[in-house]
């Protein structure tokens, strides 16, 4: 991803994903992991919670780069989509 790619992806956290904090699902699913974490922790000696640690972390990782995969491919997307319109001029105009 360039700069430019990331920049977009930030501004379009910032801006367009804010609302999901306040989504009553989003919510009860964040809630449950915190729960399901605890419980697991709970049995855990301190070495299994750095190792714990260390696997959330990782699979955070490797979950935000394929949001930004998921990102630049639906940009991508958009693009050709409207390139397609954009060469159909009659297209353009009609209404559904």
């Amino acid at each position: 991803m360039n700069d430019l790619m990331r920049c977009l992806y930030h501004f379009a956290l910032e801006t367009h994903m804010e609302p999901i904090a306040e989504d009553r699902e989003y919510q009860a699913g964040l809630d449950a992991i915190t729960a399901q974490e605890n419980r697991v922790r709970a049995g855990m000696d301190e070495e299994q919670r750095r190792a714990l640690k260390l696997l959330l972390d990782r699979v955070s990782d490797q979950n935000a780069m394929e949001n930004e995969r998921v990102f630049c491919a639906a940009l991508r997307l958009a693009r050709e989509l409207n390139a397609l319109v954009s060469a159909q001029p009659s297209f353009a105009h009609r209404t559904f």
